[in-house]
C-alpha cells in the first residue's frame, strides 16, 4: 500500500526521482497537475502544503472553486451483462442501481481484496465468481456497512 500525505482534504503522493536525485510528489485526484518536491520527507511534506496553499490561493484569487478530491460521482464501465444484473438486482431488491453499486463497493473494500482481481461474493449461499455474476440471482445486505469507513 502506498503512503500519502494528508492536508486540508487533499492527498498528495511521495516518490523518489532517480533522474533528479530528490523526492517528488503530486497532489491526487483532481484533475489539476500540481508537483511538489524535496530533499528529505519534512521538506517534501512542507512543500506538499505549500502547494496546496498556493492552490487555494490561486483559486480565490480567480475567483475558481477549488477541485474536491473524490466528490463522490464517478462513471463506471461495467458491460452489458453486468449492468443488466446490477439494474435486475436493484429491480428485484427495491433500491436504486447506486445502491448496489455502494454496497458493492463497501463489501468489496471491507473484505480486503486489494490483491486479487477476481473476488468471490456469497449468491443465495453458493460462492460464485464475480465474472458469473450475470447468470445468478444476487441476495444483498439488508443495509450498508458504512462504518467501514470515514
Amino acid at each position: 500500500m502506498k503512503e500519502t500525505f494528508k492536508y486540508k482534504g487533499f492527498e498528495g503522493s511521495m516518490e523518489f526521482s532517480s533522474e533528479d536525485e530528490c523526492l517528488v510528489g503530486e497532489v491526487l485526484f483532481i484533475r489539476s497537475k500540481i508537483i511538489y518536491i524535496g530533499e528529505t520527507y519534512s521538506e517534501l511534506k512542507k512543500s506538499f502544503e505549500e502547494a496546496v496553499d498556493a492552490y487555494i490561493l490561486h483559486c480565490e484569487a480567480n475567483n475558481i472553486k477549488p477541485e474536491k478530491p473524490c466528490s463522490g460521482t464517478f462513471n463506471v464501465r461495467v458491460g452489458t451483462h453486468l449492468h443488466q444484473a446490477a439494474i435486475k438486482l436493484a429491480y428485484q431488491n427495491n433500491i436504486s442501481l447506486n445502491e448496489v453499486v455502494i454496497r458493492a463497493l463497501e463489501h468489496f473494500l471491507a473484505t480486503e481484496h486489494s490483491e486479487s482481481s477476481n473476488f468471490t461474493v456469497n449468491l443465495k449461499n453458493s460462492p460464485v465468481n464475480i465474472m458469473n455474476i450475470s447468470q445468478r440471482n444476487i441476495v444483498l445486505p439488508k443495509k450498508r456497512n458504512s462504518e467501514y469507513f470515514n
